[in-house]
């Protein structure tokens, strides 16, 4: 273990810790239940594959020559314009799905039409990540590449879908960027509609509740029977 440490006075950002000292240094010898000593074992193991894997992908990339590293980067570009584009799609149902929400109020069905926006949030937040796991996938990253890639847009989608939410509903209630008289059907003008923070407060109060029920299916539905 300490020949592996480098020749340094301080350990820099690219100081990895040898596979010696998780050999040597992994086991908690404070475990006395079967059952932690089992989760113990696989995580272990995970850290085992996870290192051989960026020690084999790190080989791969040095033995590449300069057109195979110019192919790589412009398939990973390939990935990322693709989810970004995915991310500019869900966005944009939001913004639609929510105009037609509003745009719609006298109609029989806007009892039905009013949670329109909530779930294809919901949707959206649900579909997006299995989405991006599988597209990253398919790329051969490196495993610590792959779980921040996926982190990375799924916390972008997330923060995406809510901004646009709140922005279509500006347009609607405080008429951002549009002209008085065209927001006078809503019966929302800020001028004269002074509760419009009862209007944002419904619609979140919908979203929370979307957002319940798919959690609540997920873990029933789909975490309960793979485990």
């Amino acid at each position: 273990m300490v020949k592996g440490l480098p020749q340094k006075t301080l350990l820099g950002q690219d100081y990895k810790v040898p596979l010696s000292s998780k050999v040597f240094s992994s086991w908690d010898f404070c475990i006395r239940v079967q059952e932690a000593a089992t989760i113990k074992k696989h995580e272990i193991r995970n850290e085992f594959k996870v290192e051989l894997e960026e020690g084999r992908h790190f080989q791969l990339m040095q033995q590449q020559t300069r057109a195979q590293r110019v192919c790589h980067l412009l398939s990973y570009l390939r990935v990322n314009v693709l989810i970004g584009l995915l991310v500019v799609g869900a966005i944009s149902a939001i913004f639609w799905a929510t105009k037609y929400s509003q745009d719609n109020k006298e109609e029989s069905l806007f009892l039905l039409l009013q949670y329109l926006p909530p779930g294809v949030i919901a949707l959206v937040n649900f579909l997006g990540p299995l989405l991006f796991t599988f597209l990253v996938q398919l790329e051969n990253y490196p495993p610590n590449t792959e779980v921040n890639l996926t982190l990375i847009w799924c916390v972008v989608l997330k923060l995406a879908s809510l901004g646009m939410f709140f922005f279509s509903l500006g347009q609607t209630i405080l008429c951002i960027g549009r002209d008085k008289t065209s927001c006078e059907s809503y019966g929302y003008n800020a001028c004269d509609y002074q509760c419009w923070e009862n209007s944002v407060g419904e619609e979140l109060y919908k979203l929370s509740i979307f957002n319940f029920l798919l959690t609540a299916a997920f873990a029933f539905l789909v975490s309960l029977p793979r485990r």
